[in-house]
């Protein structure tokens, strides 16, 4: 009886303990069945240790994968790890480690298995992955284009009069890309960094926009684009940070002349609203097709990947807006139509 009782003292101690776990813990006997569940596995699998105990792992958890991993450490008396991809019922990938502990003097044997949720970790590898593979694709094509012409000209075309200035200007235009490309990564590299904190203070919302008309001016010109600004005088301060507003604004704005039609417009209004201040950046351009509406603030994400480039598009300044606005604890969207023009839409609070 007195046996007893310290058992199931012990039984509670270890259950509180393992139960102040961010990881989900199993204790399974050496015929494979639950002896013990803790609660982040029972929120991880979305089910309750009264229901499970004492049945077989596979019914719990209907994974065979995992369980012939379990089976195998239980078999071999070893510890192994594995990770796997698994649905919880959204999918999450776990590093799973399973140890075989057994005293024979007490009879007490079978496998501790702890789960560690690896999902973001992973998630974070990948986009590291894919980032440097996108710069590395981004920065080939114009590189290609610099040696190609150096080298042709190098070869005997310097002395062309007829087309060595062409070739200068190609590599000056690919130079040029460079620039924009390696400015826009340390931009966004800056804008990702966790350390980075918007210094805020109060500016007319006027003054930001019309620093992009100012910057945007000799291309909206060349293609006769009117640019209408929507933002009454008197319109409240807004509290942000100024710099970063205005590269909001330049990068929306830019896509708008780069992307309309010969002629065409381009509209800013801002509003009061509950939430805090709304903006809009509308022009009377190509339209995003609604597939790519989820995708277009992804980084180097291009709707027509030809065109962005043609026209000097990196394809990470609409990731730029994002990280910015969502800095300043703001939503970004997007709405368009095919051939009927793009709004994209960003609200920040007011203070």
């Amino acid at each position: 009886m007195v046996d007893e009782i310290k058992e199931k003292k012990r039984r509670g101690q270890l259950k509180a303990m393992l139960d102040s776990m961010v990881e989900g813990v199993i204790v399974l006997d050496t015929s494979g069945k639950l002896t013990l569940v803790n609660r982040a596995f029972e929120e991880i699998f979305g089910i309750k240790e009264e229901q499970v105990s004492e049945h077989s792992f596979i019914e719990a958890v209907r994974n065979p994968e995992l369980d012939s991993f379990l089976k195998d450490v239980l078999e071999t008396q070893r510890t192994r790890e594995i990770e796997l991809e698994m649905i919880t019922p959204v999918e999450r990938v776990f590093k799973i480690r399973a140890t075989f502990f057994g005293k024979e003097e007490e009879g007490k044997k079978g496998l501790i298995a702890v789960f560690y949720d690896v999902t973001e970790i992973r998630k974070l590898e990948r986009s590291k992955t894919d980032f440097v593979a996108n710069v590395s694709h981004e920065l080939r094509t114009p590189l290609a284009s610099i040696k190609g012409f150096t080298e042709t000209l190098l070869d005997g075309a310097l002395e062309d009069k007829e087309n060595n200035r062409k070739f200068l200007g190609i590599i000056q235009e690919n130079v040029n890309r460079l620039d924009r490309l390696i400015s826009d990564i340390l931009e966004l590299s800056k804008m990702e960094s966790a350390r980075l904190k918007p210094v805020k203070d109060f500016f007319k919302i006027n003054d930001a926009v019309l620093k992009a008309v100012e910057m945007l001016g000799p291309g909206s010109k060349k293609k006769n684009i009117k640019i209408e600004i929507k933002i009454p005088e008197n319109f409240p301060q807004i509290y942000a940070n100024k710099d970063m507003l205005e590269q909001v604004f330049i990068n929306l704005m830019d896509n708008a002349v780069k992307f309309n039609k010969e002629g065409g417009s381009v509209t800013v209004e801002a509003l009061e609203t509950p939430a805090g201040v709304k903006v809009s950046v509308k022009d009377t351009g190509l339209g995003i097709p609604k597939e790519d509406h989820a995708r277009i603030f992804e980084r180097f994400y291009r709707v027509d990947k030809g065109r962005s480039r043609e026209l000097g598009g990196t394809g990470l300044g609409l990731a730029i807006v994002k990280h910015i606005i969502e800095l300043h604890d703001g939503t970004v969207g997007v709405e368009s139509e095919i051939n009927e023009g793009t709004t994209f839409i960003f609200t920040i609070p007011k203070e």
